[in-house]
């Protein structure tokens, strides 16, 4: 531990049955034996108090549901770490207890606490975690007079009283479900308030803290280490992203303290005391803020943060009025704006008073009662991935306890619309968003591309692979229902029944390669080593196979067989060399060519680029066909990530990371200054760009049939030599200015939209050309 003079040890409390009855008294008394000073402490209840008469692992907990569990990715080295919050699917927390005690995420094995204090530091990169956290509610006795997190009774409770709003996780209770390394940022409570925080049950809990005196020095750290994020937002710490190890503590020589938490135990985080902490393993909490009077001057000037809507903050006026009534004039002048109550050299002012504080209840009456939903509390900074969202992620948790209220949608909420964004800033977001949605992958996909990925890895991808129709593991790059590899894929690879092979499916693979309309269906097989099931004719082979196939990496030694366009070591592999392997899909892409095809794909790829997904330099990346994206990515790993891969039929090859896949859809309303997305050519560099419906006209196409059968619906006058004017006659032969000889069979009218690109240039497009976003479809 950090030796320094003015270091506070943190102290421990046994209050006795009656010293507990008096939650705000106990409070005090813990402040005059100093607690406060070491930023937290821990209170053992006596042994007659219990916070729930039933059991933890009944239906009624069991059965509750996580809305948005998330995983925890830390990103960084040395110590130093700033963590990207991505949100997963609903679970209850019966699965989530499964999954945190599966082989994947289940505690190691340990000698002592410090050992696995070092396995957590060690580690804190690999395999994310996931924290089942802030879930409002409350699994304490509804009746349980003392102590009850729900009914701590403080002047926090002035919030309700006086301006009628309740702020989930503030002053209301959240549960938190957490495992094996799941965890929570360095940070101080919102408006640097007080918090407790019982562990009911499970796994043991370790608590760092650095004391109140210190976290102006421990500040001006972060913001050294962290200056880009500093100087986006000088409140950065309240994103609660950032995560600093002890051992850069002690060599700053931050003091600091740690604590682990037992079950049955409380901790109480005392204003303006930076915190972090680790779960051991499968455990469930319990958590709210409170105040007493000596807060108030802290929350007078607590630091805010301004570039989340999400952001707490609570106006002061009537705490001032109630608490410290003879300042309350001088407040609301802006006069009472002394130093921070931790700033020793009296420099550091506090904010003004803002307008909305001195407004918002003068009188503390006339304020209708609010339910306010805020930002994660120990998982502030959530970046959403889409493609793992679904439609409605919003459940009734019937068994928690969570006080009445009137919610009122929108309250101080801004709408931030799209055309506020410049294209700076709007390419700054996507590739945030990108970024969070492929460092999710990059840490599950570490298996497939380690040189040690064992045979059972490539069996369960396999598997998993083939679960959904049309079961061809190549076929799935073009399908349209992406396969998702949460990080439970395994799981559900080892439970799942292989399907049987009876009947044919789609061939997409072929059909995209082929450029048909149609699409056909072929039979199946399956390797009976590996399990890898393919089509017939998309792996290149004939019907005569013998029932016990073997693919052709597993007739040869498959240790020895890698594809050299990528890392990625599992999957649908051929020899179409010498000793030279390569997945089918990457040699279609890398060779601009199918052997299964004669047709060309223009394509360009790149080398020595390092992978947004595998996070990896070898092999041949490619770039996102998105406008203003800048993601490389292998082909293998863009199909493990969801990507998504489209061959038109001019044989032009289009790939889209996750936040640029765009779906069409022909028989979607289009309206007037309506966002659309659809093919732009900047430069030599033909992308999908945004554009604006600008004017909508329904104009004649010719229909032509070329000399090898082929025919087109949408041949405007001008691509028509000779033809100024009018179109020709029906079933005369023609030549198009693109040097063509065709036969004109007839008009087709369409719907012709002029839009206008985000780089201010026009254009005219056709409605089978048009995108729309995931969101409008």
């Amino acid at each position: 531990m950090c030796s320094v003079e003015d270091t506070y040890k943190i102290m421990v409390f046994r209050p006795t049955l009656t010293e507990f009855k008096n939650f705000n008294s106990y409070i005090e008394l813990m402040e005059k034996e100093g607690a406060h000073r070491a930023g937290l402490a821990k209170v053992i209840p006596p042994p007659e108090w219990r916070a729930r008469s039933t059991g933890y692992y009944e239906d009624d907990i069991m059965s509750l549901k996580i809305p948005t569990p998330i995983s925890q990715v830390s990103q960084g080295n040395r110590g130093l770490y700033q963590r990207l919050n991505i949100r997963k699917k609903p679970m209850t927390v019966s699965d989530y207890k499964i999954l945190a005690e599966s082989d994947e995420f289940k505690t190691p094995d340990f000698f002592n606490y410090d050992d696995l204090e070092r396995k957590f530091w060690k580690n804190i990169m690999y395999n994310p975690p996931l924290f089942g956290a802030d879930v409002s509610g409350s699994i304490m006795d509804k009746d349980l007079g003392v102590w009850n997190i729900n009914k701590l009774d403080t002047i926090l409770d002035y919030v309700i009283e006086d301006y009628g709003v309740r702020i989930e996780g503030v002053n209301t209770a959240f549960l938190y479900f957490g495992m094996w390394k799941s965890s929570f940022a360095w940070h101080t409570e919102d408006m640097d308030l007080y918090s407790i925080y019982y562990l009911h049950a499970g796994y043991p809990k370790t608590w760092y803290t650095i004391p109140p005196e210190h976290s102006h020095r421990f500040e001006r750290l972060a913001r050294d280490i962290f200056s880009i994020e500093a100087s986006k937002c000088p409140a950065f710490l309240r994103h609660k992203t950032t995560v600093i190890s002890p051992d850069i503590l002690k060599q700053n020589s931050i003091p600091f303290n740690k604590i682990t938490q037992m079950q049955g135990e409380f901790i109480i985080t005392f204003p303006f005391g930076y915190h972090l902490g680790f779960d051991h393993g499968f455990n469930m909490a319990e958590s709210i803020n409170f105040a007493s009077p000596r807060w108030v001057e802290y929350g007078k000037k607590a630091s805010q943060c301004d570039c989340s809507q999400n952001s707490v903050k609570i106006c002061m006026d009537t705490f001032v009025k109630r608490i410290q009534p003879e300042k309350y004039e001088l407040w609301l002048r802006n006069k009472n704006i002394g130093p921070h109550p931790k700033d020793t050299s009296g420099t550091l002012k506090a904010p003004l008073t803002s307008e909305s504080n001195i407004l918002c209840n003068r009188n503390n009456t006339g304020i209708p009662k609010y339910n306010i939903k805020a930002g994660r509390k120990r998982c502030h900074g959530t970046l959403q991935s889409d493609s793992e969202l679904p439609n409605d992620t919003t459940y009734a948790n019937k068994a928690i306890n969570v006080s009445p209220s009137t919610s009122v949608q929108g309250l101080n909420k801004k709408e931030y619309k799209d055309e506020q964004l410049n294209d700076k800033q709007r390419e700054v977001v996507e590739n945030k968003l990108l970024k969070a949605d492929e460092m999710d992958i990059q840490n599950n996909i570490s298996d497939m591309v380690n040189n040690r990925c064992s045979f059972e890895v490539e069996r369960l991808y396999n598997i998993y692979r083939s679960m959904d129709d049309p079961h061809c593991s190549i076929c799935m790059m073009f399908n349209h229902k992406k396969l998702t590899f949460n990080l439970d894929w395994k799981i559900i690879a080892k439970s799942s029944v292989l399907p049987t092979l009876r009947n044919p499916t789609k061939a997409l693979f072929i059909r995209a390669v082929s450029g048909h309309k149609k699409v056909f269906k072929e039979k199946l097989i399956r390797c009976v080593k590996c399990f890898l099931t393919v089509h017939y004719t998309c792996y290149g082979l004939t019907e005569d196979t013998s029932s016990h196939w073997l693919c052709d990496r597993c007739m040869k030694n498959p240790r020895l067989v890698a594809c050299i366009y990528c890392p990625f070591k599992v999957g649908a592999l051929k020899e179409f060399d010498i000793n030279e392997w390569s997945h089918v899909e990457c040699h279609i892409f890398l060779h601009s060519s199918s052997p299964l095809t004669i047709n060309i794909f223009p394509t360009a790829f790149i080398t020595n680029q390092k992978c947004v997904i595998c996070n990896l330099t070898s092999g041949n990346c490619f770039r996102c066909s998105g406008s203003s994206c800048c993601a490389q990515f292998h082909i293998s790993c863009g199909i493990f990530a969801g990507y998504h891969y489209q061959i038109q039929q001019k044989h032009i090859t289009l790939m889209y990371c996750n936040n640029h896949s765009y779906i069409p859809d022909k028989n979607k309303i289009v309206h007037i200054n309506q966002k659309v997305w659809t093919r732009h050519l900047i430069g030599q560099h033909e992308t999908i760009s945004e554009c604006r419906i600008v004017k909508i006209d329904k104009t004649p196409l010719g229909i032509v049939k070329y000399s090898d059968g082929k025919k087109s619906e949408s041949i405007t006058l001008k691509e028509i030599k000779n033809y100024a004017n009018n179109f020709p006659r029906i079933n005369k032969i023609i030549h198009l200015k693109s040097g063509d000889k065709v036969l004109f069979q007839g008009l087709n009218y369409k719907h012709m939209y002029s839009v206008e690109y985000y780089d201010g240039t026009f254009g005219c497009i056709l409605p089978d050309d048009l995108h729309f976003s995931d969101e409008e479809s």
